[in-house]
């Protein structure tokens, strides 16, 4: 199993749009808010 996304993956998720577990930034500058996004989706279920 590769750790990298293939491209055809990513624009299905693209397509499929945002949801549960699937949140779009506009871009990096937004470093802070993706770093408590990803805080977020990880303690959603009690934590990794």
């Amino acid at each position: 199993m590769s750790k990298y996304m293939k491209f055809h993956e990513i624009s299905e998720l693209i397509r499929k749009g945002e949801y549960e577990t699937i949140e779009f930034k506009k871009s990096l500058a937004e470093s802070r808010e993706i770093g408590e996004t990803v805080c977020a989706f990880l303690n959603k279920r009690g934590g990794v």
